[in-house]
């Protein structure tokens, strides 16, 4: 009020409007104070700041939250803020021109500087702010944000290894090194502030950052490979750092505005290793501090809101990464099943062949820690599925047999899933992305090389190689993420001393200059190609043979009658139940031995002179060695005796063998058996004894096996049908012992 003035009550008046329409009051009756916001606040209100939300709406959306005292001191405002951060490091070469040398020589860098020089990223941090007025010029800020940071570098490094011995020449090799990274941290910087009122400020402190997930990926490329090396979660906890920045706030309804740069200095290495690097970052922010009261609480509603949200969506509990699938045969999609949620994989970009999906998407917004793979939308399994140990229709997906965060790369945070190259009824698990290398080679046409089997490896240990079905003569070997770095050769199974080799040379170096994953090799002409070079060797040989063929009534080893078994005794006067009695036979009343599936009849080892099979009397299959012996030896009162050419073919294990059952013998007009000897027009010169017509007996098959669909279905393991490697034998103990078991001796079933 004026006191010098002549209108000293119209002074009053406009004082009292004042603070009537634009500063409020407050009313005070003994121990009650009721505060009274400005008129026009209050007349404005609906139009400056829309209409509340009202209780019900907001118990709806977040459940019956608590009573929240809006007293706060004045000298307190929250805020919330957003920023920008462009982030380097410095005080490192990321330990690329300090390689500790093992042996006999030291090893110098150029370039690991520029890796340094060459890193940097932009990240985001976000989060919400204390502002404590502390005096009209002096304040202090405490923020709690969360913090994505991430960068890069790239850089061309040559590698120098120098010998300590001068007459050895050094060795250079140029790399192209990447080094990728990103982090997610808790920030809280804390730092004082003095303010030059409506201008501007300036503000110094600390910052503390907490660590909770980090992700950095080198990726090394030389001539001959590109590698990639992964690590997650390897950075400190905790680092601690200086912060320094200036700023301005302005008024913005009821709240200010804050604009400021921040320059961030970390003191703490990153990792507990020698040239660990540091941080430095440049910052810039806004925020917004709000006045307290309506303004205040809808601020405080919108954090809940916000936290609510965020729990809302979930993922494949405790753990972050990519699931990659190379589909199975005859599927066109796939959908990850958890939680009663179907995720579609997607087309990978990067990876040609592959499928994959986030691990933020498995579950959908419910919670899962497990998952199994669907070939339709909606469907457990039945139209098809894959589980950690099947893939096919009708799988059952049940719990403990999905895929889970244990199954992921401790340090590539990436699962790598794909029907098995052996048996694609199983899934391939990998932690990184399958480093699959096919080599083709085309052995010498010779007799030694056709009667053998290639191995490849160095002088001390080898593998074999498998038999190409698709191309007579081929031989190849898979590698899977282990290719071989030194020189390899190639040496037959029984060439102990390594002889007679083949020198492939360094795998590594031919699938890198030849830029493929599938190499083949001419061992004769030494070339090699990326492509199938359409040469093709022998599919087979013919192995001249000695053919003595008998029939039961020739030989009495053998029997006519379909009703004799182990145990059963002969009829009186029928021997081997033939119309005629034949030489060699058990007498009557004794049992029939040796019917059905029987080992042992034959020693382990042929006849030294002869090449024949030798008798083993303690199978008792025989009278005599001399019934043995017969069989064996050309007599037309026993049998018939021809040459003959049996065709070998390679089996899938690389061993010759001649497949009767599937022999289609001259003349006749059904597979099985060999008999070329019977033909109608057989050539005169192949015989070996007069015909014998007796040995053309064609007997009714009283088979013990039906060959259904379970017995004719192909081994996978072994490339052979299931019925041949049912009953144990010679190199074969994966069956079953059939006879100790006596099993077919009575022509039943099993």
């Amino acid at each position: 009020v004026s006191a010098g003035s002549n209108n000293a009550h119209a002074h009053v008046q406009q004082c009292l409007d004042y603070v009537r329409d634009e500063v409020g009051y407050a009313i005070m009756k003994g121990d009650k104070v009721i505060f009274v916001p400005p008129r026009l606040l209050l007349e404005k209100k609906d139009d400056d700041e829309g209409p509340e939300t009202s209780e019900a709406e907001q118990n709806t959306l977040l459940g019956k939250m608590p009573e929240i005292n809006l007293e706060l001191p004045k000298w307190l405002k929250i805020g919330l803020l957003l920023g920008l951060t462009y982030n380097d490091l410095y005080g490192t070469t990321f330990g690329l021109s300090d390689i500790e040398a093992t042996g006999d020589y030291t090893i110098n860098t150029s370039g690991a500087d520029d890796l340094l020089g060459n890193y940097w990223g932009v990240g985001i941090n976000a989060g919400i702010g204390a502002l404590f007025l502390i005096t009209e010029r002096w304040s202090a800020v405490a923020d709690f944000e969360i913090a994505f940071r991430r960068g890069s570098g790239q850089s061309k490094v040559t590698v120098e290894l120098d010998w300590e011995d001068d007459s050895r020449q050094s060795q250079v090799a140029d790399l192209e090194i990447g080094y990728y990274e990103s982090l997610i941290n808790i920030d809280i910087p804390m730092t004082a502030r003095f303010m030059v009122p409506d201008v501007m400020y300036a503000e110094a402190g600390a910052l503390f950052s907490f660590n909770f997930y980090s992700m950095d990926k080198s990726v090394v490329t030389d001539e001959y490979e590109t590698r990639t090396y992964r690590e997650s979660n390897g950075v400190n906890v905790f680092e601690f750092g200086l912060v320094f920045g200036v700023g301005t706030m302005r008024p913005m309804r009821r709240g200010k505005v804050d604009f400021n740069y921040r320059f961030f200095l970390g003191l703490t290495p990153l990792c507990d290793v020698e040239d660990s690097p540091r941080t430095w970052q440049m910052q810039f922010n806004i925020g917004y501090w709000f006045f307290w009261g309506a303004n205040m609480k809808r601020f405080l509603m919108m954090t809940l809101l916000f936290v609510y949200v965020q729990g809302a969506w979930a993922a494949l509990s405790g753990c972050e990464g990519t699931v990659y699938l190379k589909l199975p045969d005859g599927w066109t999609s796939a959908f990850a099943a958890g939680a009663g949620n179907f995720e579609a994989f997607n087309e990978s970009s990067k990876y040609s062949g592959w499928y994959e999906i986030s691990t933020n998407r498995i579950g959908g917004t419910n919670a899962t820690s497990e998952f199994h793979i669907s070939k339709a939308l909606n469907d457990y399994g039945q139209a098809g599925g894959i589980t950690k140990t099947t893939i096919g229709a009708n799988v059952q997906f049940a719990s403990e047999n999905g895929f889970s965060c244990k199954d992921f790369g401790a340090t590539t945070g990436e699962l790598w899933i794909q029907p098995d190259l052996v048996d694609p009824t199983k899934p391939s698990i990998s932690d990184k992305l399958p480093m699959v290398k096919y080599l083709f080679v085309l052995v010498p046409e010779d007799d030694t090389w056709k009667m053998a089997e290639p191995v490849i490896g160095d002088r001390v240990v080898g593998s074999r190689m498998s038999v190409d079905q698709e191309h007579c003569g081929w031989f190849y070997i898979r590698y899977v993420d282990d290719i071989p770095t030194s020189e390899v050769i190639i040496y037959r199974d029984y060439d102990e001393e390594r002889n007679d080799v083949i020198s492939v040379g360094r795998l590594d170096s031919i699938f890198a200059a030849l830029e493929a994953d599938t190499v083949y090799f001419v061992a004769e002409s030494g070339a090699w190609s990326a492509t199938y070079p359409g040469i093709a060797g022998d599919c087979g040989f013919n192995l001249t043979s000695i053919i003595y063929d008998t029939d039961a009534s020739l030989h009495g080893a053998f029997t006519c009658a379909t009703s004799y078994y182990n145990g059963m005794p002969r009829l009186e006067g029928t021997y081997n139940g033939c119309p005629t009695s034949a030489p060699f036979g058990y007498p009557a009343g004794q049992p029939t031995p040796c019917i059905g599936v029987t080992q042992g009849i034959v020693a382990d080892l042929l006849d030294p002179t002869t090449k024949k099979p030798t008798y083993n009397p303690a199978s008792g299959c025989f009278v005599s060695a001399e019934a043995f012996n017969t069989m064996f030896q050309s007599n037309t009162k026993y049998n018939e005796t021809y040459c003959a050419e049996m065709p070998f073919t390679r089996s899938v294990n690389g061993r010759w063998k001649f497949d009767s059952d599937n022999y289609t013998s001259p003349g006749a007009t059904a597979k099985g058996g060999f008999y070329p000897g019977e033909s109608a027009t057989v050539d005169p010169s192949m015989m070996l004894s007069d015909a014998v017509p007796a040995a053309h007996n064609k007997r009714k098959a009283e088979g013990p096996v039906f060959m259904e669909s379970v017995l004719r279905k192909i081994n996978t393991a072994e490339g052979v049908p299931e019925i041949d490697i049912l009953c144990n034998g010679p190199g074969w103990n994966k069956g079953v012992d059939c006879n100790r078991n006596h099993f077919f001796s009575d022509g039943g079933e099993w």
